[in-house]
């Protein structure tokens, strides 16, 4: 288990315990530590997950995906994706990893929150949410 697994755990629950920042739970966490990533199973609520709630995942079996050509078929594709995610586990493991996995695995940092705030999904899906955008970061906007 990696040595960062208590600060996942910790960022984990706070968050996924945070209306302001997850609804229900949601949302996923990793850790990269060397070779390895532990990421949030599927299904489980970030606000009570334990060390068993975490997927071990190889760095190496996700980096070369990116350079993987997939199916243009979606639903033929859907499943190729999911099942090189399968592989990507270390040998024991049975949960499913997070959809998200492979996100995780480019992002460059030890830790990634990602979390599913109902206000920005709120402002996001709007159909005005592009002109809400704008009125709210007008000096960011161009």
């Amino acid at each position: 288990m990696s040595t960062y697994m208590n600060d996942l755990l910790r960022l984990s629950n706070e968050y996924g315990s945070d209306e302001r920042y997850v609804v229900k739970g949601g949302g996923n966490t990793s850790v990269k530590d060397g070779a390895i990533m532990y990421v949030k199973a599927s299904g489980e609520p970030l606000s009570t997950i334990k060390k068993s709630g975490f997927v071990k995942m190889k760095l190496s079996t996700l980096e070369t995906l990116f350079g993987k050509t997939y199916s243009p078929n979606q639903e033929v594709r859907e499943k190729e994706v999911l099942q090189d995610l399968m592989d990507a586990r270390f040998e024991g493991e049975t949960m499913r990893p997070s959809v998200e996995a492979l996100l995780h695995s480019f992002i460059p940092f030890r830790f990634v929150v990602h979390l599913h705030p109902a206000i920005v999904n709120g402002l996001t899906c709007s159909l005005s949410g592009k002109e809400a955008m704008k009125q709210l970061f007008k000096n960011y906007w161009s």
